[in-house]
This record gives structure tokens, sequence and C-alpha cells, in this order.
């Protein structure tokens, strides 16, 4: 016991949570008694996610929550703020970038992202930190509105878990290198179909899900030889085209492990992620 504790603090975890925060997510879910919203479900499910997690050595956790585009207005590298870095733009608003890099982890000086939404989410992106009760507060501070740009959420929890992205980020936040130390993970989470998307495919619920899939699978794709990252999913009372997409993303199950979840009440998301986190720190314990 004492040599697998031993392994277990040695190793470095980092884990984006993708987290929805559209409109529907205000409404409580279909089957449910409580009439609580599925945002309250979320809220408490993902606040006792982070401080599972953080009860570990040598994880930092980052946010990545999303709507109709992403809010990237913090500070990033060189007390520059982020949205400037990434997007050379004023709007807090990011969307994606077009071109061969759309569904990769390319650093963003060479292919900077796009700012045509008008529609952000309040709640910003909160790059990789140990300090819980920052992602305490933001989760508490989390209001639903807007469409669902679901592939934005994709790519940021990417961006922030990635070793490419490392110069838009000060150096408490900064990804590791990828490598068979590091455990990268991303946990992705929506209760609706991805409509939202600015180029491409003009049917935006078929360029929003396409660039999805796309990058769900870089995301997992091998690194110069060392593991990708590593993705769980969850559908949170989700349409069935959803669920399928979501599917796609995950990991595929093996060795006994669940990488996609279906939940359809609060109680049932708060049990996927506990299975989750349970689930990370069990292969924490056994590499």
């Amino acid at each position: 016991v004492s040599s697998g504790a031993g392994i277990f603090e040695q190793r470095e975890t980092e884990v984006a949570l993708m987290l929805d925060l559209t409109g529907s997510m205000n409404k409580a879910a279909t089957t449910s008694t409580t009439g609580e919203s599925k945002l309250d479900g979320l809220k408490e499910a993902a606040s006792t996610a982070v401080e599972s997690l953080l009860e570990f050595d040598n994880v930092r956790v980052a946010l990545a929550p999303y709507s109709a585009a992403i809010n990237a207005d913090v500070e990033g590298a060189g007390e520059v703020s982020l949205t400037n870095l990434v997007s050379r733009g004023e709007s807090s608003c990011v969307t994606e970038r077009e071109g061969l890099t759309e569904a990769s982890d390319e650093p963003f000086e060479g292919d900077f992202l796009g700012r045509e939404a008008d529609n952000c989410p309040s709640a910003t992106i909160r790059p990789l930190t140990t300090d819980s009760q920052l992602l305490l507060d933001d989760i508490a501070s989390y209001v639903g509105d807007h469409a669902t740009a679901g592939h934005l959420g994709i790519a940021w929890s990417y961006y922030l878990l990635s070793p490419q992205w490392r110069a838009a980020y000060d150096n408490a936040s900064q990804p590791a290198d990828y490598s068979g130390d590091v455990d990268k993970v991303a946990i992705l989470m929506t209760d609706g179909i991805f409509n939202q998307a600015y180029t491409g495919n003009q049917d935006e619920e078929v360029r929003s899900p396409e660039l999805s899939r796309d990058l769900c699978a870089d995301m997992k794709t091998e690194k110069n030889g060392n593991p990708g990252i590593t993705v769980y999913a969850i559908a949170f009372d989700a349409p069935t085209d959803s669920q399928n997409l979501l599917r796609d993303c995950a990991t595929p199950d093996s060795d006994g492990v669940q990488y996609f979840y279906s939940a359809a009440t609060n109680e049932e998301l708060d049990n996927a992620f506990q299975s989750i986190v349970a689930n990370i720190q069990r292969l924490r314990l056994s590499r």
C-alpha cells in the first residue's frame, strides 16, 4: 500500500471541466420531482468534484464554462488580457478559428481565434489552478443564458490542458508537457443540442457537432508517442443526438472504466461526476 501511495503522490494530474451555462440549464430536468434547476444541480455537482479532486497532491483544475461563446476576459501571460492574446480583439467573446488548425491545439500565435459573437456567458474561463476557493467562487456565480456552442467548450478544454498554449497563461497555470508521467483529463458536459457556430458550414446544428467530433478525436490522439487527453463526457437530460455526440467524444470504455455517462436528474449528474473523480484517482494509483 505504501508503494502505491508513493506513486500516487508523484503523478501530476490536470483536469479541465467543460460546463454548460446555456439558457436551458435554468429549467428543471425532464424527470425532476424537486423543481430544482439543472444549473443548481451542476453547481453542486461541479463544486463537489472540484473539492474531491483537490484533496490530493499534484492536481490542478481548470474551468471552461460556455454558452454561445467563450468569455476569455481573464489575465493571461504578462498581465495582458487573455482575449487580446488569443484573438487580437477587444471583445471578451471568443469564437473558433478557421482553416487547418481549427480542430487542433496548434499555438494561438499561428492562427488566432475569432471574436464574432455578440452573446457571451458572464462566467469567464479559469486556467489551471490549485486554489479550490477560487474555483468554487467561480462555480457559485454561474448563470445560464444563450445558445450552445459546445465545440467552443471542447476547444477550450483542449487549450487549457495543451502545452502548446503555455504562452497564454501565467506560470502557475501553464500546462505540463504531454508525458507518460502526467494525466491530462477533460470532462465534457452538456444538456442540449450543439447549435451555435461562426465559421464554415452555415447549418450550425451540423457545424458545431462536426467540429466537436474533430476536436475530440485530436485531443485523444497520441502526442509524439505520449498519451493525449483522456476524455470523460456527461450528457445531462440531453436529447439522443447529443448523447451520441458525447459518446463519440469520450474515450472508449476499457478495463472496467466508464468514460461516457447519461444523467437524467441532478442526483445522477452528481453521481456521474463522483464516479469520474473516483476513476481519475484510481488510475493515478495504478500507473
